[in-house]
């Protein structure tokens, strides 16, 4: 089992990726947040195998939690997720280190489960 745990401050996305990952028999949500604070908690103290992050969160930016996960979780495998369209935003993730990038915009779900299935792949 592949425990997830999300990091989106948008309740529709939050769904979105629910249902992507009910529809994943190996992988199983493992916890929520939509502020950086109480993801870095959670995520430092059950180390999930996949972290979902949103690249804005309010006034708060992802990549923040990004660089903190890489650098003293480095298991995590994280997937940053964002509703700009600007495609610079795709290259700072994975630049920072993210280990998948999923737009918001056209088919987001389709995007998540490709995105989830490669970081349990490998």
């Amino acid at each position: 089992m592949r425990w997830i745990y999300v990091v989106d401050d948008s309740p529709l996305f939050v769904n979105r990726v629910r249902e992507v990952v009910d529809e994943l028999p190996e992988a199983a949500l493992l916890g929520l947040s939509d502020n950086l604070k109480d993801a870095w908690m959670e995520i430092r103290e059950w180390k999930p195998d996949i972290a979902v992050v949103d690249l804005q969160l309010g006034e708060e930016s992802g990549l923040v939690l990004l660089r903190r996960i890489k650098k003293e979780l480095p298991d995590v495998r994280v997937i940053m997720t964002t509703g700009s369209l600007f495609p610079q935003y795709r290259e700072r993730c994975l630049q920072a280190g993210a280990d998948g990038f999923v737009s918001k915009a056209g088919d987001p779900a389709r995007e998540l489960a490709r995105a989830l299935r490669a970081c349990m792949e490998g």
